[in-house]
């Protein structure tokens, strides 16, 4: 898709949805009109943002929207709390990317977000932040049925939607354009693989990735998460959701 196309799409889309929006309110005044404006231009940055991303990396989206629960594109996540009771946990997945590594498919969990926002493994532990590893894990179990094959984690990762804004001293416009790209980092947590580090910026060579929280050093290696800030994703990382959704099960029966 080319840059025209993303800003021909942003603002159709953007003219088709402000009708619907609470009785076409963007319509009833300058400053709503003012409001749609920037909407689109918001809506076109970040799809500018997103195909720049798509195109420095090997993974490309397989699905968007992916509903899991009863009846939906894949089951809920299923558990039995101590006093017997069955629960069920439904969602929506914004967006699911692919790659092929040296040992098989990638998998990654893309949500989109209009505030900013990061996820701590301590969070994830405590019960405080489940949902990205619950996504990636209905993602991880249901593989197979679902692509047809197995697959490993690749990261859970929180895209951005706003317009930023970037103080300038003399810079070129091409300069101004690379600080606002840098704004759309994603946040998140990343496997502790190097390949997938790659896969997932194919540009990066050395120093911090403009895309994704990783690191490459100069001679090469990636920066192994032990010594950087931005956390490690694994099976074991996995984990511990389900360990944090047994720690819910128990206050839950206990509330009972």
């Amino acid at each position: 898709m080319s840059e025209q196309d993303c800003r021909e799409k942003a603002a159709y889309a953007v003219e088709q949805l402000a009708p619907k929006v609470q009785r076409e309110i963007l319509s009833s005044s300058a400053k709503h009109a003012f409001v749609q404006k920037k909407l689109q231009e918001t809506i076109t940055r970040a799809s500018l943002v997103m195909r720049r991303q798509s195109i420095q990396s090997a993974f490309s989206p397989i699905a968007l929207e992916v509903a899991f629960g009863e009846h939906q594109d894949l089951p809920p996540m299923t558990f039995t709390l101590e006093n017997g009771t069955k629960m069920e946990i439904a969602g929506r997945i914004d967006r699911v990317d692919r790659a092929e590594g040296s040992e098989g498919v990638l998998l990654r969990v893309i949500d989109y977000k209009s505030s900013v926002k990061d996820i701590r493994l301590s969070e994830v532990y405590f019960g405080l932040a489940l949902q990205m590893l619950v996504y990636l894990d209905i993602v991880m179990t249901y593989a197979e049925e679902w692509i047809g094959e197995k697959a490993d984690p690749a990261g859970i990762l929180y895209f951005h939607i706003h317009d930023p804004f970037v103080s300038v001293m003399d810079e070129s416009a091409e300069d101004i354009e690379e600080r606002l790209f840098k704004e759309y980092k994603m946040k998140g947590l990343i496997a502790d693989n190097e390949e997938s580090v790659r896969l997932m910026d194919t540009d990066l060579k050395e120093g911090h990735s403009t895309t994704i929280p990783a690191r490459m050093k100069k001679t090469g290696n990636f920066l192994k998460p032990a010594q950087r800030s931005a956390g490690k994703i694994s099976r074991r990382s996995i984990s511990l959701s389900s360990r944090s959704c047994s720690m819910q099960r128990a206050y839950y029966a206990w509330r009972r």
